[in-house]
């Protein structure tokens, strides 16, 4: 469980960084056609998965991770031929952040609507994450002084109403 974590904090920060360099601007233009803020884009730590086979597994494994702790956090896919390929690819990633501040796991979703395959796709079951488990926003829903929760469908809708005023949102 402590490595996944570790893992996923390595690849927030890449999917982080990606999206505020030059790899990133399609999906950041996405972002901001939808109406989301800046604010709201580093407060949800919003990041890009670049569209390659590789580029988490190569950055992560050039960090010390080896081959088995990707796999083991679903960052990485085993390939037919042994080796890993990277579970997200050209996605805008939402890490899933739990009450305690840790991320653990993620919600990749494709650019636009003509992609093939399925609009988002979120982590397996790790030793980290449990979907029926985790709640997207309550890191920061938390914090809120209403004594209620609003339980939305999905993540831009969490990230909408907190804009909005509703930090209650999950």
């Amino acid at each position: 469980r402590k490595r996944t974590l570790e893992a996923n904090v390595a690849a927030a920060k890449l999917w982080r960084s990606n999206l505020f360099s030059e790899k990133g601007k399609d999906a950041f233009g996405y972002l901001s056609r939808r109406g989301m803020s800046l604010e709201s884009i580093k407060a949800f730590g919003i990041g890009y998965a670049v569209n390659g086979w590789y580029d988490m597994a190569n950055t992560l494994t050039a960090q010390g991770f080896s081959k088995a702790d990707l796999e083991s956090a679903r960052l990485c896919s085993k390939g037919k031929n042994g080796g890993s390929f990277d579970f997200f690819r050209d996605r805008v990633m939402f890490p899933i952040i739990n009450e305690r501040g840790e991320v653990v796991g993620f919600s990749g979703r494709v650019l636009t609507s003509g992609d093939e395959g399925r609009k988002y796709i979120n982590s397996p079951d790790t030793p980290a994450y449990n979907k029926s488990r985790a709640l997207y926003g309550i890191h920061l829903a938390k914090r809120t002084k209403e004594d209620f929760l609003l339980l939305v469908e999905g993540n831009m809708d969490v990230i909408a109403l907190h804009q909005a005023g509703f930090d209650n949102a999950i």
